[in-house]
This record gives C-alpha cells, sequence and structure tokens, in this order.
C-alpha cells in the first residue's frame, strides 16, 4: 500500500510533531439539515505516530463555535485515565491553540455528510493541512466514548436532545 504523505499545518504539529493530529467529528442529518454537535482533536504523546485512544493518545474538546480547544486532554488507558492541562511532551497550552481553517472543517463535514443522506450520522476524521482541511475516514461507529471522553456529556447537542425526543419510537 502506498499513500501520499500527509503533511498537517504547524499549529497542530507543535502539539505533537510525530503524530498525524486529527479532528473527531461527528455529523447529524435530520430534518434536511446538516448538525456537528462535537469535536475532538486526537493527538500522540511520546514517540508513538497514532492518535489511537486505545493506543494511548490524548483527546480534547474543541469549542464549535471559535474552533478553540478545551482547557484540559485526557489520554484514556486501559487502567486509568489521565487529566492534562497542557501537552506532556510538548509542554503546550490546549487552549492556546484554535484550529486552523475551522469553518472549512464544519463545511467539508456537512458536505461530505450531505452526499452520504443514507447515513444519519457519522463521525469524521480530519487532518489540517497547511493549505486547508483533508478528510481522512468516514466511521459509521464513531465513538461516543471518544467525543465524551474529549468534549463532554452530549446531552445538550442536537444529537443527545433528538435521542431524548425519540426514545421509544421506532424512528
Amino acid at each position: 500500500l502506498v499513500q501520499p504523505i500527509i503533511t498537517q499545518h504547524e499549529i497542530l504539529k507543535a502539539l505533537h510533531p510525530h503524530s498525524l493530529n486529527t479532528i473527531r467529528i461527528d455529523t447529524l442529518l435530520y430534518d434536511g439539515k446538516c448538525f456537528n454537535n462535537a469535536a475532538v482533536l486526537k493527538m500522540g504523546v511520546g514517540g508513538m505516530i497514532v492518535d489511537n485512544l486505545r493506543a494511548g493518545s490524548l483527546v480534547v474538546g474543541i469549542d464549535m463555535k471559535t474552533g478553540r480547544l478545551f482547557p484540559t486532554a485526557r489520554q484514556r488507558a486501559i487502567s486509568s485515565q489521565e487529566e492534562y492541562e497542557r501537552h506532556p511532551d510538548t509542554g503546550v497550552v490546549f487552549p492556546s491553540i484554535t484550529v486552523p481553517f475551522w469553518k472549512d472543517v464544519i463545511d467539508l463535514t456537512c458536505k461530505a455528510a450531505e452526499a452520504l443522506p443514507q447515513l444519519r450520522t457519522l463521525g469524521w476524521d480530519v487532518a489540517i493541512t497547511p493549505t486547508g482541511p483533508l478528510l481522512i475516514e468516514a466511521n459509521i461507529n464513531w465513538g461516543v466514548n471518544v467525543m465524551q471522553d474529549g468534549w463532554g456529556g452530549m446531552g445538550a447537542t442536537r444529537i443527545g436532545q433528538l435521542a431524548l425526543e425519540l426514545r421509544g419510537s421506532h424512528y
């Protein structure tokens, strides 16, 4: 398998240069509209080259309006879950980072979701390159636990409210 190398934006590279640090953002298609409910940034630690939580990476929430990172990241390991106010390797303080091209990330994921209308909710992994966002993959099982680890409870989001409204129905 041969794939082109993805160069990530310098702002995200500053967090952890050894991994491609990606955004996980969900989309919900409902009533003819696309909603983005929550987003997190996944990033490696140590010398790891992946940003996968099962491998021990960090996850931090992203403010949906501004693209700014939340104050605290979490690392989920099999035996424990640690919290960090700065990246343990680079010392970067999380809320000092605003995701570049944030509005473009929102627009791109909704446009992609609208191209797949039969899949009402998806989780997108998005890289940020020096020239803008790049879709890496779409996930049918998008890991609500990943979102809750970094972003918090989903109850106040549109998807959370919809789940409450439709519970017990056969939607």
